[in-house]
């Protein structure tokens, strides 16, 4: 026991360590709660707690009193990504809890149940759905959400190579679906890559991780926030994948998610994202200034038409570019017709071999074998104004 707690009725250090993780029973919390809302020392030790190793949270834990943590899925600048099980209903969730030295900057927790505010605003199949926020008792944030069990899109692609064409259209079209709805709300992600798009073991694509997602001035989550969001100057976003009015720090609307999503689909398509450079500053220097790259050079398989779609995405200028979401997944249902009947044509146009049926079939393209590997939290390629990671690939 700490020397100013000791002429007090204070609970010992280890039960506010308990307190503290959420670790307690939810009978034993609203005891200690009553007490500690009475008494500075013991609310500036819990302070410290949520600074420290104490305040980390490990497997067999129990928070809020009914989540037990079997595992420590992933974890990025903001937070920690664990798997844990409803004791009540045996059901899997993930939970984010933010880093507790996030705590002293008031930008970073508005920044972290800002993410939660947003995704639950959205009902599509598409979009990661929230089941809760709420904080530990020390005040550290978290979030529940349901739990993925699946690889993101920029692991399928490291991992197994760029996808099949049909793959690409059928998953960027899915992740289309989310961005449209949650602009339909006035919410810009603003922070598109393959990392945040999450392709589960069922073949559904879902978006993921609104931390940096933007409300529109008539947006609905306008009226969830009571403070200020991020500075209108700073540098948001993953470098690789940020549009040129996000580089300039400039305003943003749904054209800078067509930006995201259209160099996702180029990571896709060609295995890396549209414009690599050896260093950050040079990377946005390529972006503001050069044309994006051929994807035929890389790809030749891919049809002229999709190539068009993800040029116009990838436009300099945000005018330049589809309006929305709506009009992109018109384009590429479009480029898809298209190679359907392009293909259509080369297979009527086959020689037919003795004993072998007048139509040929178009083999389908096999869906790719999703390892049993669950949701994090991937903030490597993220940057602010404070932080810029390295960009070590080749140019």
């Amino acid at each position: 026991m700490s020397q100013g707690r000791k002429h007090r009725a204070c609970p010992s250090d280890e039960t506010l360590a308990l307190f503290s993780s959420g670790s307690l029973s939810a009978a034993d919390v609203s005891r200690l709660r009553a007490h500690v809302d009475g008494c500075d020392d013991c609310r500036a030790l819990l302070a410290e707690l949520g600074r420290g190793p104490s305040a980390k949270v490990r497997a067999g834990d129990v928070l809020l009193g009914k989540y037990q943590v079997e595992t420590v899925l992933g974890g990025g600048g903001m937070g920690t990504v664990l798997r844990a099980r409803h004791l009540e209903l045996g059901r899997l969730v993930a939970i984010k809890v933010m880093h507790g030295e996030l705590l002293a900057h008031d930008d970073a927790a508005r920044r972290f149940t800002r993410e939660a505010r947003a995704a639950a605003l959205l009902k599509s199949p598409h979009a990661v759905r929230i089941l809760d926020i709420d904080r530990l008792p020390v005040g550290v944030p978290l979030i529940v959400m349901e739990h993925l069990d699946g690889r993101d899109l920029a692991s399928v692609v490291a991992e197994d190579g760029p996808l099949p064409i049909p793959l690409a259209f059928d998953y960027t079209l899915q992740a289309a679906e989310a961005l449209a709805e949650a602009h339909a709300h006035g919410i810009i992600h603003r922070d598109l890559k393959p990392h945040n798009v999450f392709l589960t073991k069922d073949g559904i694509v879902k978006v993921v991780d609104f931390g940096l997602a933007k409300a529109l001035p008539t947006s609905s989550l306008r009226s969830l926030e009571s403070t200020s969001q991020t500075k209108t100057n700073a540098l948001v976003g993953s470098p690789h994948y940020m549009s040129p009015e996000q580089i300039r720090a400039g305003d943003v609307d749904a054209r800078t998610d067509v930006w995201g999503l259209g160099a996702t689909l180029h990571h896709l398509l060609c295995g890396a994202p549209p414009f690599l450079a050896p260093n950050m500053y040079l990377l946005c220097a390529r972006i503001l200034a050069e044309e994006g790259p051929s994807i035929a050079r890389n790809r030749p398989d891919v049809p002229a038409s999709l190539e068009r779609v993800v040029a116009r995405c990838l436009a300099k200028a945000a005018d330049d570019r589809y309006a929305s979401m709506e009009q992109l997944s018109e384009a590429l249902l479009r480029a898809r017709e298209d190679r359907a009947a392009a293909e259509l044509v080369m297979t009527e146009r086959m020689p037919l071999r003795s004993g072998v049926d007048s139509v040929a079939t178009v083999r389908e393209v096999e869906v790719p074998t999703v390892t049993a590997k669950t949701q994090s939290e991937p903030d490597t390629d993220r940057t602010s104004t404070s932080e810029a990671p390295s960009t070590d690939e080749n140019p």
